[in-house]
């Protein structure tokens, strides 16, 4: 090889690694403000650096420890259980950022009450002014407040004959319903809940 040769494959050397190291940082980076899945990072780094050093650093993340889909799935998981979304949600958020069943199965595999909870408490922030003394639902999906225009807003007539309880027309039994399915609750546990109305 000649010296020129030979300095120009040491510069593609010197190159590469110099790019390696900033893709590596990028994605440290990234782990700093949150998980990330193993796809969602590959697609990040993507944007920025040739597929070949985005393969390489990926692996090297995940062979230090710090790129994991197991842990991207569990913080997920119990990010979305904090803020209301049933199983069907998460899991459909969890395929679009490329992991798959088997590392998730076990993270949602609660049993039908603790669903029903999780539901029963969205519906009892979401719609305060709704009553019902089933037990399942904590003594009531909400009291009746002092304030019973925000009830009138949102629809739910007041009972005359029961000055404590709201009537629920279909419709508001609809509206519920199809906010429990957004959220990514089974028919099933929507079935429970508004039985419990």
């Amino acid at each position: 090889m000649s010296p020129e040769g030979e300095t120009a494959f040491i510069g593609d050397a010197e190159e590469a690694a110099r790019v390696g190291r900033a893709a590596y940082v990028a994605g440290i980076r990234l782990l700093a403000r949150r998980e990330h899945s193993v796809a969602e990072m590959a697609t990040k780094l993507g944007r920025s650096f040739p597929a070949p050093t985005v393969e390489a650093t990926v692996e090297n993340l995940q062979a230090e420890g710090v790129l994991s889909d197991a842990r991207f799935a569990e913080a997920l998981c119990r990010s979305r259980i904090a803020r209301g979304y049933g199983p069907g949600y998460i899991t459909q958020e969890l395929r679009q950022k490329g992991v798959g069943r088997d590392t998730y199965a076990g993270l949602l595999d609660y049993d039908d009450d603790h669903w029903l909870a999780l539901a029963s408490q969205l519906v009892q922030r979401k719609y305060p002014e709704i009553n019902s003394s089933h037990s399942t639902l904590g003594g009531g999906l909400g009291a009746r407040q002092d304030d019973e225009s925000r009830g009138e807003r949102e629809g739910f007539a007041l009972n005359e004959e029961e000055p404590h309880t709201r009537e629920i027309s279909i419709e508001q039994r609809q509206k519920l319903s199809r906010f429990l399915a957004r959220r990514g609750f089974s028919a099933g546990i929507i079935s429970k809940v508004q039985r419990a109305l």
